[in-house]
Parts: C-alpha cells; structure tokens; sequence
C-alpha cells in the first residue's frame, strides 16, 4: 500500500522531469525526496490514505537564487500533483555535508488494501 502510494507520485513527478527517491541520500538534485508520513484511516472496502511529504530540494546557494529554483521545481511539481494542505517553504533538507533549501508539498494518495 506504501510502496504504491510512493512510486504513485515518483511517476507524476517523473512525468513533469522531476527526479525523486525515498532515501534522502539518493535524492538527485534539484529533486524530490518522497518521505511517507501517515496513514490516515481506512475504509469497509479497504482503501487506505497515505500522506506523503514530497520536499523539493536544490543545491545549497544563495537564498535568492534557491527561492527562484525552488519556485520553478514547485511549478513543476504543481502540474502533476495536488498538495493536500499547507506547502512549507522554510525548510531544509539535512545531508552529511550541506543543509539542502527545499519546500515541503503534502500529498494524499488514496490506495486500495491487497488481497492476502
């Protein structure tokens, strides 16, 4: 259920050139790392809502110029998946060697409960 609901949005973003990854320390720059956060209920059918934080990440730069490559990444991002509330702008993306501007969009993937 996990898994889909990610590779879900690795696919939409992917479709607007976008590289993402679930592993922060793979996360390509710019691109996206897809961290899911929650899952929120689910239903008699077994449908399940998964939230993803998708954190939009460039290259560590001066604050001006990570605002407009941030901006244009959420531009992108923006055509091919629907944030389900607030995006975060005063982020960072923690490496073992940089602090990485990013915003964070939250997404919402319905997906269905497999058979056992």
């Amino acid at each position: 259920m996990i898994p889909e609901a990610v590779q879900t949005v690795r696919d939409a973003l992917a479709s607007a050139g976008i590289r993402s990854h679930v592993d922060p320390k793979r996360v390509a720059i710019p691109g996206a790392w897809i961290n899911p956060r929650e899952i929120r209920g689910t239903t008699l059918d077994g449908a399940m809502n998964v939230v993803l934080d998708v954190h939009l990440v460039v290259p560590d730069q001066a604050a001006g110029s990570a605002l407009t490559q941030l901006d244009a990444l959420l531009g992108r991002a923006l055509t091919v998946i629907e944030p389900d509330g607030a995006i975060e702008t005063a982020e960072v993306l923690q490496t073992d060697k940089y602090a990485l501007p990013c915003f964070t969009v939250p997404v919402i993937i319905t997906t269905q409960r497999k058979a056992p």
